[in-house]
């Protein structure tokens, strides 16, 4: 029972602790964000045609004797 108890009371704790730990540590990093505007990259693909492969199947079925 004192486990089951502890283990109820740890989690709770470890939810709020982590949400206000990653909230305090974005701050810090949005202003440099915005101080450096992000690069910007294009990127041109000429993408050449290629023709289709043909695949043929062919199946015969042999009639098996009586």
């Amino acid at each position: 029972m004192g486990l089951a108890i502890t283990s109820t009371v740890v989690l709770p704790i470890l939810v709020v602790v982590v949400p206000t730990a990653l909230a305090n540590a974005q701050p810090p990093a949005a202003p440099s964000a915005k101080a450096k505007p992000a690069p910007t990259v294009t990127i041109t693909r000429t993408a050449q045609p290629k023709p289709a492969p043909t695949v043929t199947v062919t199946r015969s079925r042999n009639p098996r004797p009586p």
